[in-house]
């Protein structure tokens, strides 16, 4: 990881800060990614056109992106039944279109460096929950999503993982 530029989207949560410091221990330059201010760039996975900033970012400021990891994600617990339409909708957003909007946006600064695009969905993806209907679809989508770029841009020469950590108390 020696002198690569990788943005860690959700820098400060459960996964995102450890995943940013062992970056660093390993003398990434890291580009740190939060919906909340105090991060290198501030953008909110439901905006499709959130990626840009990041482009724009790392354009500026490093001339090059080699990785992204996208460690941020919302969880929601509940039947079905008793989960509010807006909460389905802010799990889709977050969990599913955010990091397919991101992945596009950061195609060719990844495709330039021959870099990478990680996502974490999670265990959840292929062995969904009782409780947890609306998350664990929202995380299987992103995996399906992920396992079908790292096919369409293995041409491009861009790499593209799927993490699937067994549950994590992130808090």
């Amino acid at each position: 990881m020696n002198g690569q530029v990788v943005a860690v989207v959700g820098a400060t949560g459960g996964l995102g800060e450890p995943i940013t410091e062992a970056l660093r221990r390993r003398d990434a330059t890291v580009v740190t990614v939060n919906r909340s201010n105090g991060a290198d760039v501030q953008l909110d996975l439901r905006d499709s056109t959130a990626g840009d900033a990041l482009v724009e970012h790392v354009r500026s400021a490093h001339h090059r992106l080699d990785g992204v990891v996208v460690a941020a994600g919302i969880v929601a617990f509940g039947d079905l039944a008793d989960t509010d339409d807006i909460t389905i909708e802010e799990l889709l957003l977050t969990n599913t279109m955010g990091p397919l909007w991101l992945a596009k946006r950061v195609a060719p600064l990844l495709e330039e460096a021959q870099g990478f695009f990680l996502n974490v969905s999670g265990i959840v993806a292929e062995t969904p929950m009782p409780g947890m209907a609306a998350y664990s679809a929202s995380k299987a989508a992103a995996a399906a999503a992920t396992t079908a770029l790292s096919k369409e841009w293995r041409r491009r020469k861009i790499r593209v993982i799927d993490v699937r950590p067994p549950h994590t108390e992130t808090g």
